[in-house]
């Protein structure tokens, strides 16, 4: 099947769901982006991508969305220690 097919096919399908104007490339951009936020290991994106190098598929491909940043605050939040006693109010022995 030719690829202008696909598209073709792709543009007229989605058109009749009501979806918004789409390029059928930008799901591939959909997917890189998405996937490393649901789990999915970039070197495994990487791959399903055809790409040989991770870095060039998340320079490339992978896309900031809204959200994102906030999440990573929230996950970096997570692992910092809680409030700890500084040495001028800690208990002495």
């Amino acid at each position: 099947m030719h690829p202008d097919s696909i598209r073709e096919r792709f543009k007229r399908l989605a058109a009749r769901a009501g979806l918004p104007e789409i390029r059928f490339y930008d799901l591939r951009h959909t997917y890189i982006t998405a996937s490393p936020m649901a789990g999915v290991s970039p070197k495994v994106v990487s791959q399903r991508a055809g790409h040989a190098d991770v870095a060039f598929t998340m320079k490339t491909h992978q896309h900031v969305v809204p959200g994102m940043d906030e999440d990573a605050a929230a996950r970096a939040g997570s692992y910092m220690p809680r409030r700890r006693e500084t040495p001028a109010t800690a208990p002495h022995p």
